[in-house]
């Protein structure tokens, strides 16, 4: 009588799942003997049951998910007593049988798994704000300062109220850090429209208000510095007697060359 042959895969899948049940072997008999039985401690080391459940695609011979659960949560060595329920029947209590389960994993049923695949989409990448160099506070500043202080107390008390605005301050709408940072790019002229105050501060409210942030910052900001420079002229009477200086006469002296053949 000849004896069945087993296949290559059926080899190569035997041979891998005894890998993994001593590798937990091995785990559980180094956690018996620091005194800690059963349990596993924490291990810079990825544990090997997820290795092979985040990587069954790529072990030679696995190729499945499942067999890793049944064999981390001892699955396979589980019993039914759903003969001892009913024993009426052949087939046992039919509320108690472990019914056999039709979907295996991913790997071998994907079209069951589609539903749970999804695309991450990569957020843009974030404009990158100026660097400004220090500075001397001015009068426009200063008064731009007031302005949009003024401005983050009316608005924080109407979109808040009035307990918000008392309790919690106009930080609430526009943080310290913020107004800082506006009233800088204001005097170097780096904010002009609503996608610059955006750029320059991240302020996630740019959209809703910057309309307005950016109307108060062209009211009071400092002028741009004119791109010519201004030579002051001179006294009046300096034009004058420069006007009436008589210019030095010029003699011109001509000569006949004459030509010899």
């Amino acid at each position: 009588m000849s004896v069945p042959q087993r296949s290559s895969d059926a080899t190569s899948l035997d041979s891998s799942l005894e890998v993994l049940l001593e590798a937990l072997k091995t785990g559980e008999n180094g956690n018996e003997k620091e005194g800690l039985p059963g349990k596993r401690q924490w291990k810079k080391e990825l544990d090997l049951g997820i290795d092979y459940l985040i990587n069954a695609a790529n072990r030679a011979g696995l190729k499945c998910r499942r067999k890793v659960f049944d064999i981390c949560f001892y699955n396979s060595t589980a019993e039914s007593d759903h003969l001892l329920c009913n024993s009426n029947t052949a087939e046992g209590c039919a509320r108690c049988c472990i019914p056999t389960p039709t979907v295996c994993c991913d790997l071998h049923n994907p079209q069951d798994f589609s539903s749970f695949s999804f695309m991450q989409s990569k957020p843009p990448a974030q404009l990158q704000c100026s660097r400004l160099p220090k500075y001397t506070c001015e009068r426009s500043d200063y008064n731009l300062h007031k302005a949009l202080q003024d401005w983050c107390e009316d608005k924080t008390a109407a979109i808040f109220g009035w307990a918000a605005l008392n309790d919690l301050g106009p930080s609430l709408l526009m943080t310290n850090a913020l107004l800082d940072r506006i009233i800088d790019c204001a005097h170097h002229h780096k904010i002009h429209t609503t996608q610059d105050l955006r750029k320059e501060t991240s302020w996630t409210d740019s959209e809703k208000y910057g309309e307005e942030v950016v109307a108060i910052i062209r009211q009071h900001a400092a002028p741009l510095p004119s791109p010519f420079n201004t030579i002051p002229l001179r006294s009046g009477m300096g034009l004058l007697t420069a006007a009436n200086t008589p210019m030095p006469s010029c003699t011109y002296t001509i000569h006949h060359v004459s030509k010899h053949v």
